[in-house]
């Protein structure tokens, strides 16, 4: 009966959204996490990614590739299980379509792998974890499934090795199909106490973004996420955060939220409702040179100095308004970046290299 349920939706799904049948897929995928939630995400996360490979398949004309991309219209949760590792294991029916988008529109597609072996593997899993979920939910990146064949070859070969072992393997090795590569690494995870003396997890994770065309570093950042230790799956939600954290960084950077002009006070950005909100905080910042690692010479980034604050006014189409205190427009770049109040798994300090 729920099975006969499950079609007649999708059925009726196809029909509403008016698109071919070929342009929708019922996907089974599979995968885990450190939660029951966590796990029907990360199957989530491999429907989409086994659905555009189906679809560059069945279409292969790249003018139409380029036009498209894959969005989960309904799910039916068929198992969820308890592995022998403790992971939760969770199997999906997913009815996944294609949507025509405009080119500069479509997600970029993203890999990401860890760099290094630590001992606490359910961390880095959750970690990871949680950045693929905030990017697939951004809807401005397509998450790369982390059980492609490229993606765990490369990972394999680069932890264990030092920095610059791996950017000499990286300027020739084979990289996954996607057009940004983010390195991440767990640093450090450890325990502190702060001047209340209340005891704190500390993990330290450092991500490196990679444009996989060029093979250029865009930047390099190391974060620190604070989560108290008293709190229940203090460690989970740490990972969790820390996950979330990477992936604001990387929109942050390959969609930053830049200053179009300065009249009388108020900024003009380029932004959207998905974007900024009227009410809300920002911060303007003067953008500096590119800088980069005096040893590797790898690209780290560049310097951001806060110039100016404001707040949202209004939100159009494609930009926002932004009344300040008294920033003026010099010859300059300027992005935007905002500000709001922080939960808290979001207790955090954060340092550019």
């Amino acid at each position: 009966m729920r099975k006969a349920t499950w079609l007649a939706v999708l059925l009726l799904l196809c029909a509403s959204i008016g698109h071919a049948a070929s342009d929708v897929l019922l996907v089974t995928a599979t995968g885990q996490g450190g939660t029951r939630a966590e796990a029907i995400k990360a199957a989530q996360i491999q429907a989409i990614s086994e659905a555009e490979t189906d679809f560059q398949v069945t279409c292969p004309d790249s003018d139409l590739d380029s036009r498209i991309w894959c969005a989960i219209k309904g799910i039916r949760v068929k198992t969820v299980n308890i592995s022998a590792t403790g992971l939760y294991e969770a199997e999906i029916e997913a009815a996944v379509i294609r949507n025509p988008i405009g080119q500069s529109m479509r997600p970029q597609r993203i890999a990401i792998l860890y760099t290094n072996d630590v001992d606490d593997a359910d961390f880095v899993m959750s970690t990871i974890l949680g950045a693929e979920t905030a990017l697939s939910a951004s809807r401005q990146m397509t998450v790369l499934d982390r059980n492609d064949a490229s993606v765990k070859e490369l990972g394999v070969r680069l932890r264990q090795l030092s920095l610059t072992q791996q950017s000499q393997i990286l300027k020739s090795a084979k990289l996954p199909q996607a057009e940004l590569l983010g390195l991440l690494s767990i640093e450090s995870l450890t325990e502190r106490k702060d001047s209340f003396d209340q005891t704190f997890f500390e993990v330290r994770t450092r991500i490196s973004l990679m444009d996989t065309a060029s093979r250029d570093v865009r930047f390099v950042k190391s974060i620190t996420t604070l989560y108290p230790a008293s709190k229940a799956n203090a460690r989970g939600t740490l990972a969790t955060a820390a996950g979330q954290r990477v992936a604001k960084a990387i929109i942050d950077d390959i969609y930053p939220i830049t200053v179009i002009s300065e009249m009388s006070g108020v900024v003009t950005v380029s932004a959207t409702a998905s974007t900024l909100k009227v009410g809300q905080s920002v911060i303007l910042y003067r953008v500096g040179p590119v800088t980069h690692n005096k040893v590797t010479g790898e690209r780290m980034g560049r310097e951001e100095t806060p110039v100016g604050a404001g707040e949202v006014i209004s939100v159009g189409a494609s930009y926002a308004n932004i009344v300040t205190d008294g920033f003026v427009k010099m010859k300059a770049d300027y992005i935007a970046k905002p500000v709001g109040p922080m939960s808290a798994s979001q207790i955090a300090t954060e340092a550019d290299w």
